[in-house]
């Protein structure tokens, strides 16, 4: 099974899973408004994940942080954005990095339909993902659930696919 697990690595074209290490950052900021255009202008700007977590202030009134973790390379034409489309004055950031698993992407034909998948090797070990989008469009065809389908789609991505997990 070791075997059948590292040729699964190899087969991918991942030799090794090394993580790879890349500088991020975390840019945080508390708008005075937080509008969808906005959001979506700043979500395909560059790779990046937008989230916003609600505070309290002081006296009590209620606030919003936005919080935008994105390459170290994006942050500055994030910052831009940010204060060029809010009322925030300051932007908090923390640079740091992050391990990364190499990976590949990978399509397989179920029984269900086509389903992108993305193969992560840790070690001599590899582990499928189905991507959202594809679990999301067979659950649409089948009229199946997101978990049922996911867990359908991995399973068979593992066992007929030879792609061990």
């Amino acid at each position: 099974q070791l075997m059948r697990k590292r040729n699964a690595c190899e087969r991918i074209g991942v030799v090794h899973a090394v993580s790879q290490h890349n500088g991020i950052a975390l840019c945080a900021a508390r708008p005075g408004y937080l509008d969808r255009s906005f959001v979506s202008a700043l979500a395909g700007k560059a790779n990046n994940t937008i989230f916003y977590t609600p505070v309290f202030m002081k006296k009590n009134r209620p606030a919003y942080v936005l919080n935008v973790i994105c390459l170290e390379k994006d942050k500055k034409l994030l910052e831009e954005i940010i204060f060029r489309n809010t009322t925030t004055i300051g932007i908090r950031e923390i640079i740091c990095g992050r391990a990364v698993l190499e990976r590949k992407a990978a399509r397989v034909e179920t029984p269900w339909g086509c389903a992108d998948v993305k193969i992560c090797c840790i070690g001599s070990d590899s582990v499928v993902y189905p991507e959202a989008e594809s679990v999301m469009r067979l659950c649409r065809l089948t009229g199946e659930g997101y978990p049922e389908m996911y867990h359908k789609v991995k399973e068979y991505a593992c066992k007929e696919a030879h792609y061990s997990c």
